[in-house]
């Protein structure tokens, strides 16, 4: 038999056996999270068993080779999956993406004052309230009184705003009044009571949004009851409509009002006595004066009077508004006749004794009992037969026509 590979051995022989130590292969596959958010340069590779890997930021080392991970516009890098470890068999590694989005801050502060902002990107509002684990942050600082900047945080995480400002000049009646607007829109109004600073809450970003901050000088105004010695102390003011803290209507006897903003406030009907309570007019002060102003019935320029809504709007910086309420005028007014002043307070006759003020009250008619003439009007609203009488206590009163409306005019004549 004939067999290359067979010797016959005729004496000791040794037979060695030669080997090749292989190590196995494996792949390893390097995917996106997202192709549409980003990509990686590298999507497989074969490497031998026990090859190691790392990754710092968007890079990722493989052995000898390194893995680039390259987000998208409008999206960010999270994270390698996992970042490290040793290959021992086929894997896949992970470059993780997200949506993210544009925010334009603009930021105004007061000339004159310091401002510091602090934005921070949370990804839970619990996180973003309690200031913890903050993803990044970005602090900025005012060098001038308007500013823009634009940062970008993941698409539905939160932004927690923290806004500080001081201002050299820091008198018990001034604050400092954080506005924030988001895409034009109001959202915060909170005083800086302390004027060294406040911490707001947190703004879920799911669309590029424009945030405005906006520091305003504010004036703490007291709306104060009369102080009139024919009436009681009482809270007067209804409403108060303005730029407050959180927007709504209170009854407090105190507001933070922002400067240059035009407000109105009601009287509050129900606190006059309709028997005894006349509103004469609206006693103020202006900010940086030294003496009030008082306002006729109907307001001036800084105060003026609404008719139809019966409120008073103000537009300048007022420090204490105070109505001044009297009952200055006793007389009688036949039934089914009604009165309606100036600033629309309205009173009914009964036939016996009520109390009005000074100025002019047009006059209305109940039923058919309707005057042709002042004379008439005279007499049927008050049992008089003239047009013009005196009382006792020397108020003058007049009855008129004017366009076919009849009109009560009240006087002082006395000395």
């Amino acid at each position: 038999m004939s067999n290359s590979n067979v010797a016959t051995a005729f004496s000791a022989t040794t037979v060695t056996a030669n080997f090749k130590r292989a190590k196995n292969s494996y792949t390893v596959t390097i995917a996106s999270s997202n192709n549409s958010l980003g990509t990686v340069d590298t999507t497989s590779k074969v490497v031998e068993y026990g090859t190691t890997f790392s990754s710092s930021g968007t890079t990722l080392k493989l052995g000898a080779t390194n893995i680039a991970a390259t987000a998208k516009a409008n999206a960010r890098f999270v994270s390698w999956n996992p970042a490290s470890g040793t290959i021992t068999g086929n894997t896949t590694i992970t470059a993780n993406f997200e949506a993210t989005v544009e925010v334009t801050l603009n930021i105004i502060k007061p000339a004159g004052s310091t401002a510091t902002y602090s934005f921070a990107e949370y990804a839970t509002n619990t996180d973003a309230m309690n200031g913890s684990n903050a993803k990044q942050t970005y602090t900025i600082t005012t060098e001038g009184t308007n500013i823009t900047k634009s940062i970008t945080i993941g698409q539905g995480y939160y932004l927690g705003v923290t806004a500080k400002v001081s201002k050299e000049d820091s008198s018990t009646n001034k604050y400092e009044l954080l506005c924030m607007y988001i895409n034009g829109n109001l959202t915060t109004n909170m005083p800086v009571t302390s004027i060294s600073g406040l911490d707001n809450g947190c703004i879920k970003v799911t669309e590029s949004k424009t945030i405005k901050l906006e520091f305003f000088t504010a004036y703490k105004t007291a709306l104060n009851p009369a102080t009139s010695s024919d009436t009681s102390k009482k809270a007067y003011w209804e409403e108060v409509t303005v730029n407050k803290p959180d927007g709504k209507k209170e009854s407090e006897q105190e507001y933070i009002i922002r400067r240059d903003t035009t407000w109105t406030v009601k009287l509050n009907d129900s606190a006059l006595n309709k028997d005894t309570d006349m509103v004469m007019g609206i006693e103020y002060k202006v900010v940086g004066e030294t003496t009030s102003r008082t306002t006729s019935t109907l307001g001036d320029e800084i105060v003026k009077y609404d008719s139809e809504k019966m409120t008073y709007t103000i537009s300048d910086n007022v420090e204490s508004l105070t109505p001044i309420v009297k009952a200055p005028v006793e007389m009688t007014v036949n039934t089914g006749i009604s009165m309606k002043s100036e600033i629309g307070i309205v009173q009914t006759g009964t036939g016996s004794s009520i109390y009005v003020y000074e100025g002019e009250w047009t006059l209305t008619f109940a039923g058919d009992n309707k005057p042709s003439n002042a004379s008439e009007a005279a007499s049927i609203a008050f049992g008089k037969s003239t047009t013009t009488w005196t009382d006792s206590k020397g108020y003058k009163f007049t009855v008129t026509e004017k366009s076919g409306t009849y009109v009560l005019t009240i006087e002082v004549v006395r000395g």
